[in-house]
């Protein structure tokens, strides 16, 4: 009887020990990195914020070049409208006025060069205060830098409005308890425009109020805390008109014969009243008429148009 021969290096497959200590490894690994990859995600999305605050920073100082250093305003009393003065002509792009870590979305506006802004509601949809708000909303004078030979007061012009302004925050004085999953960004806070056109982050424990960064001194506005979200009395909706319908094209006819011949014989004949006026003008037997020269060119060229 033949004995079965078995090599001592043959093995049949990992063993019940081996596979679990391979997905313990695996599990350990990606409970270590997954964190630390989401916070990198969230440090790009508030620098792109951070961006969006400085380009809006920047198109505002070019409106208060243009309109006595005045910053764009519409009333106050939380009407907004008066973002639309920066919207196409200075920012082209509205999604510009969102923030990527929103938690609603695009609001309807992320849609590239489709995206048609129709409010300036705070939290609207297709709103240009979606996701971030404007102290300018609230004053009840128009922003303005000082001179420049004056410094710029510290004073906050566009931030982030946590999930469209709605937070939960008790104030008591001008101190208060945030709820840190309202806020845009981790770890619970948002960025903030300055007047200055700086950028920076502020955590959500040292915000005044809610949906308030600092009090500025020495302006009189409305309490941002006490936002109604949506549509304010006095405000509009800009609704995009549509579209003309496109003009039917006109196919030209093609001419005759006949057609080109007396053509032909126009042309010739304009161009001989043309020859013996100007010979009668350069012998002085006729007084040159003003625009008489431009006009009859002008004649002979749709003649000579309309053959082609």
């Amino acid at each position: 009887m033949m004995s079965r021969i078995t090599s001592p290096h043959r093995r049949a497959g990992f063993t019940l020990l081996e596979l679990l200590i391979v997905i313990t490894v695996i599990g350990t690994l990606a409970a270590i990195l997954l964190p630390a990859l989401a916070r990198a995600r969230e440090q790009a999305r508030r620098a792109s914020c951070a961006v969006n605050l400085n380009q809006i920073g920047m198109a505002m100082r070019m409106y208060a070049q243009e309109n006595e250093r005045a910053f764009p305003w519409s009333g106050g009393a939380q009407n907004a409208d008066c973002l639309f003065a920066l919207y196409g002509h200075y920012l082209p792009e509205a999604h510009t006025f969102l923030c990527p870590s929103d938690p609603k979305g695009d609001y309807g506006l992320d849609q590239g060069e489709r995206a048609i802004p129709e409010n300036a509601w705070l939290d609207g949809d297709r709103s240009l205060r979606a996701s971030y708000d404007y102290f300018g909303a609230y004053t009840r004078a128009p922003l303005r830098l000082p001179h420049p030979s004056r410094p710029i007061p510290k004073v906050p012009v566009m931030w982030d409005s946590g999930s469209g302004g709605k937070v939960n925050f008790t104030a008591t004085g001008q101190t208060g308890t945030w709820s840190v999953g309202s806020m845009n960004h981790v770890p619970g806070g948002g960025n903030i425009l300055w007047m200055d056109g700086s950028v920076s982050f502020l955590l959500a424990a040292e915000w005044v109020g809610g949906n308030l960064p600092i009090r500025p001194a020495g302006i009189d506005y409305q309490d941002p805390s006490l936002a109604t979200v949506g549509p304010v009395a006095g405000t509009r909706s800009y609704v995009q008109p549509k579209p003309d319908p496109p003009k039917p094209e006109v196919v030209k006819r093609a001419l005759t014969p006949e057609e080109k011949e007396r053509q032909r014989e126009k042309t010739e004949a304009l161009l001989k009243r043309l020859r013996e006026r100007r010979a009668a003008e350069a012998a002085g037997a006729t007084q040159a008429e003003p625009g008489y020269m431009e006009r009859a060119w002008t004649t002979f060229k749709r003649y000579v148009l309309y053959m082609n």
